[in-house]
Formats: structure tokens, C-alpha cells, sequence
């Protein structure tokens, strides 16, 4: 009931963003970095942070298009909404750092139990409470997006946003506002939780106003959208600015220019479609999710090991993920969708 057709060329997408994470986490933080052209490692972080960018943009799509699905056929199950989501983020994850905890155990590695516990709890993003480690700092993105879980659904349903998305266009402006006014103020840590929150309701705004966006994007010539892809990537990856504009550019600009141009790719071309909806492709798009958690073992810094291994370390992350979702998420995927379905029926007419 709630599955809407799925965008392949989304998955392609995920697997561009995941490969950017895991580029700039060879380069800056592995001894294979060591070999890497140091002019081109400087500019890795922020391609890595554009990675992560995509994912929230595209998250926010995601769930807003099921929600908005969801409650054109019936109601919005809150109930259904926190299963599915809680079997698809957390057994991978507990997985991920049971094996980081017993490698630490063994001392291969050194991981904290308090360090484990933040990152299981999903407060990675929250710096205050202490590190999470190399290990579990990557989770801080999972954390940024169970927080906007719990609190969007709600917030979708009491002010019913599909009669009137405008609203989340003036929430929306409100965030990218608050962000601004916050970092010029020196509250950098609020600023950039706001900011991130932006990407996901930017997401949520393009699914609200999926087919005009469409419509856009289909009378648009081939050429604006691919001039404003390489913007996108010149600006976030290359384009020289102080810290102050960057993060400026970043709390205004790009929620809006990302999820677009992400969200709005034109596969009704036909070499388009062609890379973004490969079948290859897009399945490692799917898997991406626990391609992301353990990249994060793989690419950590071994100096006692040959810097081969991290390349040996990261191609044994793929199969893994493969093995990881066909066995054990895609059963719990679907175990949720039923789920949904026999909550749906009990509801009284």
C-alpha cells in the first residue's frame, strides 16, 4: 500500500553519493591517500560532503512520496511508517556495530562502549555528548535523518501538507532563514542542524510538487540541466571560496539547486536514462545503505597494513552489501510492508 513505483534512477544517484563518501574517506583519512595527488585531496572533503548532501535530498523525496501515497489511499499509519523505517535502518546498523565491537574487543581496533552506545542511539550529530569515533562517526548522517523521521511524518499529517504544500515551502524559507541568521550570529552548531533539515524539506517540496516539477524539467532543453550538473559539481567540489561564503552557499543555494537537479533528472532522454537507469547501476544504488556503514571500516587508517588492503578492505565492502540485503534486509523490507498492509485492513472503515 504504501510502495510508490520506484525511481531507478534515484538508486544510480545514491550509488554516485556513496561513492563520493567513500573517494574522499580513501583519500584524506587511508594510507592509500598517501598516493593520491594532493591537489586533488583537498578537494575531496567537499565532495564527500556533497555525497552525504544527495542522500538527505533524496531521502526527503523518498518519504514525503510515501506519505503522500500513503494518505491518498487511505490514512498515514504512524504506526506502519516507524516499523518500516525501524527495519530498514537498525538491523544493519547493530550488525555493523556488533562486528566494530568485537573487533574492538579483539584489539584490532579501538572503539569505546560509550562511543558504540551514541551511535547506536542515533546522537552522533550531536557533538557535545563526546566522539563517536572514527568507527561510528559516519552514523552521524543516520542520526540527522531519524531525527527528521520522527518529527516529519507528524508534522505532515496534523497540518496535511498535500492540500496545502505552500506551508512547507514557508518552512522551508524559515529554516534556510534561521540557518543564516544563525551562523552570522555565531551559532554555528544550530545552523548547521537546521541546514541539514533543509536538504530533507527541500526533498519533501519536490515530492509535494512532484508533477509540476516534472513538467519543468521535461520543457527544459538537455543542455540547462546538464550545464546545471556540472555547476552543482564545480560549485561544491572545486569552485574556490572562504569558509564564510561556502557555508553560505550551502545554506541558500544548493538545498534548492541539489534536490532539483538530483530529483528532476531527465530520463525521459534517451542516453540519460541509458547510465541513470542501469540495472547495475541502480542496484548498488539500492544497496547503499550498508554499502555506506562498513566503506567506514574498510577506509579507516591501518599504518601496520600494506595500503593495498584498503583497496582489498573497500571492493569486499560490495559483495558484502549484497549479501547483507538480499538476506537480511530486503526479508525485513517486506516483512514491514505486510505489516503496513494488515494495519491498514484492522482500521475501522
Amino acid at each position: 500500500m504504501h510502495n510508490t513505483k520506484r525511481l531507478h534512477y534515484l538508486d544510480t544517484w545514491r550509488l554516485i553519493a556513496v561513492l563520493l563518501v567513500i573517494f574522499h574517506h580513501i583519500g584524506n583519512y587511508s594510507e592509500l591517500g598517501r598516493w593520491i595527488n594532493p591537489e586533488l585531496a583537498l578537494h575531496l572533503p567537499r565532495l564527500g560532503k556533497f555525497g552525504v548532501l544527495i542522500f538527505f535530498c533524496i531521502s526527503g523525496f523518498v518519504i514525503c512520496k510515501g506519505l503522500i501515497n500513503e494518505q491518498s489511499l487511505s490514512k498515514v499509519s504512524m504506526t506502519g511508517f516507524y516499523l518500516r523505517r525501524g527495519l530498514r535502518i537498525i538491523p544493519p546498523l547493530f550488525l555493523y556495530l556488533a562486528v566494530v565491537a568485537i573487533l574492538s574487543i579483539l584489539s584490532v581496533i579501538q572503539v569505546s562502549f560509550g562511543q558504540l552506545v551514541r551511535s547506536a542511539m542515533f546522537v552522533c550529530n550531536f557533538h557535545q555528548l563526546g566522539s563517536c569515533s572514527w568507527f561510528g562517526g559516519h552514523t552521524w548522517s543516520l542520526a540527522f535523518e531519524e531525527q527528521f523521521y520522527l518529527i516529519f511524518p507528524v508534522f505532515f499529517t496534523i497540518f496535511y501538507l498535500t492540500k496545502s504544500p505552500r506551508l512547507l515551502l514557508y518552512t522551508l524559507s524559515g529554516f534556510t532563514l534561521c540557518s543564516l541568521v544563525f551562523y552570522i550570529t555565531d551559532w554555528p552548531t544550530i545552523s548547521d542542524y537546521l541546514t541539514t533539515f533543509s536538504y530533507m524539506l527541500a526533498g519533501c517540496a519536490c515530492a509535494l510538487y512532484w508533477s509540476r516539477l516534472q513538467t519543468f524539467i521535461r520543457n527544459l532543453p538537455l543542455i540547462i540541466w546538464v550545464l546545471s550538473v556540472i555547476v552543482m559539481f564545480t560549485l561544491v567540489g572545486f569552485f574556490p571560496l572562504s569558509k564564510r561564503y561556502e557555508t553560505i552557499m550551502y545554506i541558500t543555494i544548493m538545498p534548492p539547486l541539489i534536490c532539483t537537479v538530483v530529483l528532476g533528472t531527465p530520463v525521459s532522454n534517451h542516453f540519460i536514462r541509458y547510465f541513470f537507469e542501469n540495472r547495475f547501476f541502480s542496484y548498488l544504488g539500492k544497496i547503499s545503505y550498508v554499502i555506506y556503514l562498513w566503506q567506514q571500516l574498510a577506509t579507516a587508517n591501518y599504518p601496520v597494513l600494506s595500503p593495498w588492503w584498503t583497496l582489498i578492505f573497500t571492493t569486499a565492502v560490495f559483495p558484502f552489501a549484497y549479501l547483507s540485503y538480499e538476506y537480511l534486509e530486503r526479508p525485513l523490507i517486506q516483512f514491514g510492508a505486510r505489516r503496513t498492509i494488515q494495519i491498514h485492513r484492522r482500521r475501522p472503515p
